[in-house]
């Protein structure tokens, strides 16, 4: 189960959910800098969200999306298949749109009018078992 953490830059904010833990060697703190792209962002807090039953889950996610009101984007890891329920799928293209129609896009819309929601297939780090992708959304005004 996914985890939420917050990852923040002097420039803009991004919510992002990643695989149960921090990668080994990438504490809270860490710095991470793309300068090609002219993006860094530090990550400064991580939350445990993964007892799918228990309240709290439903109170962390929700304050760390709350947390993030004034961030640019919510980024997800996810595992590919809760986006696309297609074991034998093969992506031609480094990114897709969300299918406006989507489990998904309804989802996100429950926090306001969604700009734009992009699924990313190269950008998640390789691991063994299911494909992960990444799952970046843009609300206008979140709610």
């Amino acid at each position: 189960s996914p985890s939420a953490l917050l990852a923040a830059s002097s420039r803009r904010e991004v919510v992002a959910c990643v695989k149960s833990e921090l990668p080994a060697g990438r504490p809270v703190g860490y710095k991470i800098e793309d300068a090609a792209a002219g993006v860094s962002a530090t990550i400064s807090d991580v939350t445990e969200t993964c007892e799918d039953r228990g309240s709290a889950r439903v109170a962390a996610l929700s304050s760390c999306l709350k947390e993030g009101a004034d961030c640019d984007a919510l980024i997800f890891e996810l595992p590919q298949l809760w986006i696309i329920p297609d074991p034998d799928f093969k992506a031609r293209q480094a990114s897709i749109g969300l299918y406006p129609g989507s489990f998904w896009m309804g989802f996100f819309r429950s926090w306001g009018a969604v700009e734009s929601a992009e699924v990313f297939f190269k950008t998640a780090p390789p691991g063994s078992g299911e494909a992960r992708v990444h799952l970046v959304v843009r609300h206008r005004d979140r709610e």
